[in-house]
């Protein structure tokens, strides 16, 4: 007989939270008595930052949560848990720190700066709320194109989450791209800004192509644009090349020379780029130079396009789960245009064929199904449809008469595998998928590497058609190969553990719940679940993206649209009271000319998702009685 202890916990630490540990007893002679410790190992000596003692009665189930402070020091630390009583164990497990509860952001006033010009910045700090940190302590320094240290920030501090700055540029700066590097409570972020002698273009000149082009095509159009800051047609001479791109070379393979007055629109033939058939795709780089009649001056852009040789992409969305033989296993497939939108929901079905992989693939399931919003979902049939062999490798027998010399002697005998049968339990599925007169692979599964007697699958409803956000519910199920054990599950979110539950053991192969998504899920929550079994932990997670993630708005308008030099412009903003509110006005011709400069909402959402904690990682252990 042997008793069991299961530890769950996360690889990842979070300052300003609680670590959970969890801990599963199952069949010990007594109670236990149960230390959890957290040691800091980036130290010459190891140092004890926090731990727990407690008492596990026999096959009881706990959670210890350990307050996590104000971490900053990233590195290695250890958890260590010590049992003594019903059980004597002893268990310990590397962790890392992960910073995750301030961002940190950067702009500047323009993107690109002349000598003798003041670079004005402002740094924004929020916490994992988006809500300003203030009197957080603050180092920046503005590093020149040769990364030297060219002004530094020291000590200072932000006043409700934002610091202000400035740097007057010499007469003969270096030339090149320069950083804004800013440092707090233990976060970096760089922020880069281009020195460069330029002069404003007059007009601006734009390229418009199809959104994608395939080379069954004869032809597509490209579109040349030139026009002023304030929308006047722009008259001149105008030079289009088209050139396919080869790694970092160029070869030319069409140009074309016209007068302009705005815009004009050139044909291409696919002839002219393209000679014979090809598989997959090839770049091509179009250059437009425009100059003015009446200034002389030329301004020119470039584009690169990729053409296709089909215009359809197929992708499977392949979730952490792998399969069991037997075991419903669902699937989800994109069938989108080359431009990332996704079909007609009236179009054709797509043929989904799908075989165990083995020396020659068989397919001997085959699904059809219109793709609604481009996904196809499939319930994929995984029974093994063939016998195994039931000796699969080499073994050593003895013979049945004696040699010449009298002794009995082995020979090796190979066990034979009769046709039709295969060695071994599958290990992939392989998945293809034929649409219109396209046929191709979109990939495969593996097969779960779990205990046959522990295996758990979640499935949410809805998921992924539905555009979840801040306030709906998601409905999911847990599906098992056995009778429910304990379920456990967790929701990390970008705070990392945001709910935590327990659900007792059923009958049944199957139990649902509902889960109500707050802000602290948004923009993505990872929903993770497990089960304890006698030997061995089935785990299964998903990640859903949720919409919500900004508690404030902003609204702005202005009394006028255009005005006169030197006159006053009213300018209203609306938002949630007591909120924070900085202003940016920029010459339009600075954003034409380059931008990138200003923090936007995508900039926000990105990085929060960076920040994500980590899914969490199990420790399971056995312990034989003496």
């Amino acid at each position: 007989p042997y008793a069991v202890y299961t530890i769950v916990a996360s690889g990842k630490l979070i300052p300003n939270s609680n670590y959970c540990v969890s801990i599963d007893v199952k069949d010990a002679d007594d109670s236990i008595q149960l230390n959890v410790s957290i040691i800091n190992t980036n130290s010459i000596e190891n140092s004890l930052l926090v731990n727990e003692t407690t008492l596990i009665l026999a096959n009881e189930r706990k959670e210890i949560e350990l307050p996590i402070g104000n971490w900053s020091k990233q590195g290695e630390y250890l958890l260590s848990i010590k049992c003594e009583g019903g059980l004597e164990v002893q268990h310990e497990s590397k962790l890392s720190l992960e910073v995750v509860g301030i961002m940190i952001f950067v702009e500047t006033d323009k993107a690109v700066y002349k000598p003798r010009q003041i670079v004005q910045f402002r740094t924004v700090i929020i916490d994992s709320n988006l809500k300003p940190v203030s009197k957080a302590d603050i180092q920046i320094r503005i590093k020149d194109a040769n990364r030297n240290v060219i002004k530094l920030y020291n000590g200072v501090t932000s006043n409700n989450g934002i610091f202000s700055g400035e740097l007057q540029l010499t007469d003969q700066p270096m030339l090149g791209e320069w950083a804004i590097t800013v440092e707090a409570v233990g976060q970096n972020y760089q922020k880069y800004f281009t020195v460069a002698e330029y002069v404003l273009p007059a007009f601006t000149v734009a390229i418009k192509v199809p959104s994608f082009i395939t080379s069954k095509s004869h032809s597509f159009v490209s579109t040349v644009n030139a026009s002023y800051t304030y929308g006047k047609p722009v008259k001149g001479n105008m030079t289009l090349t088209v050139s396919e791109v080869f790694w970092s070379e160029e070869k030319k393979k069409f140009v074309f020379k016209s007068d302009i007055n705005g815009e004009i629109s050139v044909p291409i033939e696919m002839t002219d780029l393209i000679e014979g058939h090809f598989y997959g795709m090839k770049k091509f780089s179009l250059k437009a130079s425009v100059t003015d009649f009446l200034s002389e001056r030329t301004t020119q852009t470039n584009l690169t396009v990729s053409i296709y040789s089909d215009q359809y992409e197929f992708r499977l969305l392949q979730r952490n789960k792998n399969f069991k033989t037997g075991f419903k296993y669902k699937i989800m497939i994109k069938v989108s245009f080359r431009d990332g939108k996704p079909v007609e929901n009236n179009g054709p079905p797509l043929k989904v064929k799908y075989g165990y992989d083995t020396v020659n693939t068989f397919h001997w399931h085959e699904v059809s199904q219109v793709p609604i919003n481009g996904i196809v979902v499939v319930v994929l049939n995984t029974t093994y449809p063939y016998p195994t062999a039931t000796t699969t490798t080499p073994h050593w027998r003895r013979p049945t008469r004696p040699t010449i010399s009298g002794r009995m002697r082995s020979r090796k005998v190979r066990s034979i595998r009769p046709p039709g049968t295969y060695s071994s339990r599958p290990s992939r599925i392989a998945i293809d998928v034929s649409y219109k007169d396209i046929n191709t692979r979109v990939g495969s599964i593996s097969h779960t590497k779990e205990s046959e007697n522990c295996f758990i699958q979640i499935d949410v409803k809805d998921y992924p058609f539905k555009k979840f956000k801040v306030g709906d519910t998601v409905d999911v199920s847990i599906v098992s190969v056995s009778p429910l054990n304990d379920v456990n599950y967790r929701i990390i979110g970008r705070k990392g553990i945001v709910l935590k539950k327990h659900i007792s053991a059923t009958r049944k192969k199957h139990r649902n719940f509902s889960i109500t998504l707050s802000h602290d899920m948004a923009p993505r929550m990872r929903l993770f679940v497990y089960q304890i079994c006698i030997d061995s932990i089935s785990t299964d997670f998903v990640e859903i993206d949720v919409n919500g993630v900004f508690q404030n708005f902003v609204n702005i308008d202005a009394n006028v649209t255009s005005v006169e030099p030197h006159s006053d412009v009213n300018i209203r903003i609306s938002t949630n009271a007591h909120s924070s509110v900085s202003l940016m006005a920029i010459d339009q011709k600075m954003l034409q000319f380059k931008s990138g400069n200003s923090i936007d909402k995508q900039t926000v959402v990105i990085l929060v998702l960076k920040k994500l904690p980590a899914v969490h990682t199990l420790s399971t252990s056995l312990k034989t009685r003496d």
